[in-house]
């Protein structure tokens, strides 16, 4: 019977060790000469292999008087060894794709968006792909948004989010108390602010490993920094105002009219 030995080396055995373990295993317990004969090697290469595929697990001896007889390990061991490797393989891709997607998300990237549009589309899209529970940090604009369209689309982003779940925390100062007096009674009931007197940069919103700067001063831009180190120290940054900064008492009925309780900047 011809056994096909391609299957064998496949599993990472040589060629040599593939036919002097075939050999071993028609033969059964035998000795080196014997396995020679066998598979027709040269001495020298069939004893190489007798010692590689004892070091495997896959071949055994007993010594006989002065000689060693050798046999082969049973051809499940080979199953055996090919599961061990088919496991550590996938741990190892496991590992691999941890690496890579720390890799990823070490990456730094930087994306300017031109127009108060495509920052809306933009920030759609994110929430979009967005997973509810997802943490969503904004140093609020204090300045009044005095395009009523630019509202809207401003809304219309505000209850994305709060309909897709999102944990959304504002920081304002207290001079955003008109622009917030001119959003929508329904969706200020649901926003989470806190106020501040501190003079911290405005615009920025910090998302997974995206740190969000805008401006609005003559044509309306932002730029998108994609980088875990740089979100996470403004994420810091975030936490330590948002402790100390009053939380908004707001009023269920009239959230707008709680916020004349609020003192002015000082």
């Amino acid at each position: 019977m011809t056994v096909d030995i391609a299957a064998l080396e496949e599993m990472g055995l040589t060629r040599a060790e593939s036919k002097t373990y075939v050999a071993l295993v028609e033969l059964g317990q035998t000795t080196a000469g014997k396995a020679i004969e066998k598979s027709h090697l040269q001495s020298s290469v069939v004893y190489n292999a007798l010692r590689s595929l004892m070091e495997k697990g896959l071949v055994t001896y007993v010594k006989i008087g002065k000689d060693r007889h050798y046999q082969a390990a049973s051809p499940s061991r080979l199953l055996a060894q090919l599961d061990q490797k088919k496991k550590a393989v996938e741990e190892l891709a496991v590992e691999l794709e941890k690496i890579e997607k720390l890799r990823e998300a070490e990456k730094l990237e930087a994306e300017i968006i031109v127009g108060t549009k495509a920052m809306t589309t933009f920030k759609a899209n994110l929430i979009s792909d967005a997973i509810p529970g997802d943490e969503y940090l904004t140093f609020m604009r204090s300045a009044e948004i005095k395009d009523e369209s630019e509202l809207r689309r401003a809304e219309r982003v505000t209850r994305m989010r709060i309909e897709k779940g999102l944990k959304v925390k504002l920081l304002a100062n207290y001079d955003s108390k008109e622009r917030l007096a001119a959003t929508e009674p329904s969706l200020l009931r649901k926003l989470s602010i806190r106020f501040s007197d501190f003079s911290f940069p405005q615009g920025i919103t910090i998302y997974r490993n995206m740190t969000i700067l805008e401006s609005y001063e003559g044509m309306p831009m932002a730029v998108v920094i994609t980088s875990s180190h740089f979100a996470d120290q403004f994420r810091r940054f975030f936490y330590g105002l948002y402790k100390s900064a009053r939380p908004w008492k707001k009023s269920r009925e009239n959230p707008r009219q709680s916020l004349k309780g609020l003192p002015p900047r000082r």
